[in-house]
């Protein structure tokens, strides 16, 4: 999450597409590892990746969206941007915006079996 929000660090609103090139550039990805799948199903996982993080730094609050499928940095963003964080991980989201209330809800229904 933190090189996502590190290239949101610009200011400028960003589509999904762009900010995963950004990301993939940013990180020197290879085509062969861009072009990796998930074990299960045809998903592609960075793609896969890409999208929890967007969604983990938009429900914490460090990331808004003016427009559907458009983003910008917040000023929460910028703030976490300034201490420099070494890692932005799930707990470390757990102290901004309405996060705890998002990440619990997905954390139950990730433990509750299909019937």
């Amino acid at each position: 999450m933190l090189p996502l929000l590190k290239v949101m660090g610009g200011g400028h609103e960003m589509t999904t597409i762009q900010m995963r090139d950004a990301v993939a550039d940013k990180l020197f990805m290879t085509a062969e590892a861009l072009s990796l799948h998930m074990p299960i199903g045809p998903q592609n996982e960075f793609n896969n990746r890409m999208g929890w993080a967007i969604t983990f730094l938009y429900k914490a609050c460090l990331l808004k969206r003016p427009r559907r499928a458009i983003y910008i940095i917040s000023e929460i963003g910028k703030q976490v941007l300034l201490e420099e964080p070494v890692e932005i991980d799930a707990e470390f989201l757990r102290s901004y915006g309405d996060f705890n209330k998002f990440y619990d809800s997905l954390i139950r229904r990730l433990r509750t079996p299909l019937s």
